[in-house]
């Protein structure tokens, strides 16, 4: 046990300054880049900072989508307390959406990102996500 309280401070500033940048949303995204792509990633880094270089990090995750995007989205069927079908009245084509799970049948939500289906959800039924802020209900 004590050994795993040495190494939380480490595993917290992991995910606080590498996995937000590079937008790792879920376990399977975690596991994927910690195999394959940490090493580049630390040289990148370290390159970013001897060539005196600054990169501004932008979180799209915290980004909600605009209003346009949202208008032609209906929620056709609530399958759970926390599980929605969201029908796009442009395409016509339905999505899950799990906000439990924070993830979207959509191509882009497949995978844990935030998705214009889950902001879509979270708005209407109020409900509170770690995928964007609460402010973002007024703000677009």
């Amino acid at each position: 046990m004590f050994f795993f309280r040495l190494l939380e401070p480490y595993f917290l500033q992991l995910k606080t300054t590498v996995l937000e940048r590079l937008k790792a949303f879920n376990i399977v995204q975690l596991f994927e880049f910690l195999v394959t792509k940490l090493d580049a990633y630390y040289k990148s880094r370290i390159a970013t900072v001897l060539n005196n270089r600054v990169h501004v990090h932008q979180k799209s995750r915290y980004h909600a989508p605009k209003t346009d995007k949202l208008s032609t989205l209906s929620c056709t069927n609530r399958i759970s307390e926390r599980v929605f079908e969201v029908k796009n009245s442009k395409s016509s084509l339905t999505y899950l959406v799990d906000m439990d799970a924070k993830i979207c049948s959509c191509p882009k939500g497949f995978t844990g990102a935030p998705c214009k289906h889950q902001f879509y959800v979270a708005k209407t039924f109020n409900i509170s996500s770690p995928q964007f802020h609460e402010n973002m209900w007024c703000s677009r």
